[in-house]
């Protein structure tokens, strides 16, 4: 799965750096809000069935046809409400195209709403051989769609046409792949909603923490600054969301099956944390120390306002992902009420911080707010994460020293880089002969010290003796682990 998700990343940077040398910041601004709006719509409605048919393992005909029926009635009701509120929500933005948008994105809800809800029994059986392959198999129609589509329009209505398009072949493809005829039915409705009840209210606030910064900067700002944001967010998460997405989909069933040991879920937890932080921190913190030459060479010159926020934002982001699998373990123990607790705390910390930052020192100040939130949060998540699983404050730190030790080592590998060679990153050649250089000098400090880093603490589990496990040539037998510690 996170070999795939890579797989469909790669085809989204490809997908953006060619919409972002024929389209204009202007367009990518204005897609980003009308989708802010969709999202925040449906996020307030969501109902996370998914995770509820994977918690209950004894799930039947008439839960499944339950979950289609609330699917089906409600992706209906919300296109409805998207459509009659396209008016006040282009005039509450000062931009008339806006309407237009929402009109004709608004078919997405109603698509999604018919997906076929048995699919989620692959994740279920922990069989992830099938979703993978929809995945990049829709990915793959999309970009070609969308860029096809702006070389034709050369405005942004490639990017709208890109949006429809996923839904348009997934949803059929869920039924290809996972037969199921649906009907119709409430019978289960309470016992789903038991399990979902806290996941949906959390669901609503996790949509406002996600679009209301655009808004924000659309209100207090203008529509360009929104696509300068919503790209440098997009490349923000660039090296950490293909990896926690698909990572927590499969760790989430798998930690059900112990849930009730705590023990184990802990050792688990805290070696899959280690293991994450090995491949996002230095991507991170790589990506941020390449970010001039990055966005010149790839995105060109009308994105310069991109490279401030890549190099302040991301290597925050990427440490904050130590507490990423949070939420799998919240869910497998049911106890999502804390995550709708904190989903709280994150849009009234996250929102004030943004906009009092943009408020008093324009659009930087609300990047830098963006960063002393993502600082709060993580606190408190590691807060959470120590007391559901019954260990220290400072455990997922201890878990990741090895990765932070070694990034640090990379950070001063690669500034000495630049340094020693003086080359102008606006000439393309120079740009790329630097990008290349600082890239392949991170790639084997990182590499080096971390192993070596291994071999000095005793081979302890972790991203090394897991792909020596995967070789069979190695003969490499994993530690056993103290649990209890």
């Amino acid at each position: 799965m996170v070999g795939v998700r890579w797989g469909v990343r790669a085809l989204g940077v490809v997908s953006t750096v060619v919409l972002a040398r024929l389209l204009i910041p202007e367009d990518f601004g204005l897609v980003a809000l009308a989708t802010a709006y969709i999202a925040i719509v449906n996020g307030v409605t969501a109902i996370p069935m998914g995770n509820a048919l994977i918690r209950f393992r004894d799930a039947d005909d008439d839960m499944y046809n339950t979950a289609f029926t609330l699917s089906a009635v409600r992706g209906a009701c919300l296109s409805i409400l998207i459509v009659a509120s396209a008016v006040p929500v282009a005039a509450l933005m000062n931009e008339p195209r806006l309407e237009t948008v929402i009109y004709v994105l608004a078919l997405k809800p109603l698509l999604e709403g018919l997906q076929n809800p048995r699919f989620v029994d692959f994740d279920k059986e922990l069989e992830f051989s099938r979703p993978a392959m929809l995945l990049i198999g829709v990915r793959v129609v999309q970009v070609i769609v969308t860029i096809v589509a702006a070389v034709v329009f050369r405005s942004y209505w490639a990017l709208i046409i890109g949006g429809l398009v996923a839904p348009v072949f997934r949803v059929p493809l869920t039924y290809l792949l996972r037969p199921y005829l649906p009907g119709f039915s409430l019978k289960e409705v309470r016992r789903l909603f038991s399990f979902s009840g806290w996941l949906t209210a959390q669901g609503v606030l996790v949509s406002f923490n996600k679009q209301t910064d655009k808004f924000i900067f659309g209100a207090l700002l203008d529509t360009k600054m929104v696509g300068v944001f919503h790209l440098g967010r997009e490349l923000v998460f660039l090296p950490s969301r293909e990896l926690i997405q698909p990572l927590t989909r499969a760790l989430y069933p798998g930690f059900t099956i112990f849930a009730d040991d705590i023990a184990k879920l802990r050792a688990n937890t805290l070696e899959a944390t280690a293991i994450v932080a090995a491949v996002t921190i230095p991507l991170g913190i790589g990506l941020s120390l390449v970010a001039e030459e990055f966005v010149l060479l790839l995105l060109g010159s009308n994105w310069t306002d991109v490279i401030p926020i890549v190099q302040i934002v991301t290597p925050f982001a990427a440490i904050f992902q130590i507490t990423a699998l949070l939420d799998a373990v919240v869910m497998a123990l049911a106890k999502t009420r804390l995550m709708f607790y904190r989903a709280c705390f994150q849009f009234i910390l996250r929102s004030a911080l943004v906009l009092l930052g943009i408020f008093y020192f324009g659009f930087m100040g609300g990047i830098y707010g963006w960063v002393l939130f993502i600082v709060i949060f993580l606190l408190y998540r590691m807060f959470e994460f120590s007391k559901i699983l019954k260990t220290t404050f400072l455990s997922p730190i201890t878990a990741t020293w090895r990765t932070l030790v070694s990034s640090l080592a990379m950070t001063g590998a690669v500034l000495a880089v630049s340094e020693m060679i003086s080359i102008s990153p606006e000439d393309i050649t120079s740009a790329a002969l630097l990008l290349v250089s600082k890239t392949a000098v991170g790639a084997i400090v990182f590499a080096s010290v971390h192993f070596l880093t291994w071999i000095n603490a005793s081979r302890p589990s972790g991203i090394e003796s897991r792909l020596l496990a995967l070789s069979p040539k190695f003969g490499y037998n994993l530690p056993k682990r103290n649990i209890s510690s």
